[in-house]
């Protein structure tokens, strides 16, 4: 639909990994910064952590939660928006229906969006 990179302006890239939850969040966290860390939030499971970092720190994080020996549960990269998009309840079920339509190619592997929802 969009040439590759044509909205890149609308997100900012970054990595994630969901980890088991650890002793002393507050430590881990400012020992991480060092390493690319963006935020760490506790996920809706308390047993997991989200760790958010920047992008190219992929692998510095990857490798230092190996070393620390933190279980990686799923990690993965993200586009998060840097500003939102309120639409109608019309649009939305426009919207829904284009997603639908989205998910039953095989081709499309992943779907970003800044719409508020």
């Amino acid at each position: 639909l969009a040439t590759n990179g044509s909205v890149e302006f609308l997100f900012k890239k970054v990595c994630f990994f969901k980890i088991m939850s650890v002793e002393n969040k507050e430590d881990l966290e400012l020992e991480l910064i060092d390493f690319g860390l963006i935020e760490l939030e506790t996920d809706y499971n308390p047993d997991f952590l989200i760790i958010y970092g920047e992008f190219d720190s992929y692998g510095k994080l990857y490798h230092e939660l190996e070393k620390r020996k933190i279980k990686i549960i799923e990690s993965d990269f993200e586009r998060i928006p840097v500003n939102y998009k309120n639409i109608d309840e019309n649009q939305l079920q426009n919207f829904n229906k284009f997603i639908e339509i989205c998910n039953l190619d095989e081709d499309i592997q992943k779907i970003s969006h800044n719409l508020q929802l």
